[in-house]
């Protein structure tokens, strides 16, 4: 395609106009890349810290359970704890609450 005196005066005219456009667009999908990425790291580090905590949570369980076979008291906690956490899952589940 040859330039001519005429589409040289149409990009002069709309060019600046696309390429403010296109400028805009690149930043906004930057912006946008930042912001999702942010949330993914956010995500993840919840995430990890969910894990941590339940494999502290087992690690006292298990320590419980052990000394439960020796201490009636212990004992008494641990069943008196289950029964809440089965009465709460049930109740969880008749409010249609998934776990």
């Amino acid at each position: 395609m040859k330039i001519t005196e005429a589409n040289f005066q149409v990009i002069v005219r709309y060019g600046g106009i696309a390429l403010a456009i296109s400028c805009i667009a690149s930043i906004y999908l930057v912006m946008r890349h930042i912001e999702v990425y942010r949330d993914a790291a956010r995500a993840t580090a919840q995430y990890q810290q969910a894990v941590i905590r339940q494999q502290a949570l087992q690690g006292v369980l298990q320590d419980f359970l052990v000394r439960a076979k020796t201490d009636p008291k212990v004992l008494e906690i641990l069943e008196r704890n289950q029964v809440i956490a089965v009465s709460s899952n049930e109740l969880g589940k008749a409010q249609g609450v998934k776990p």
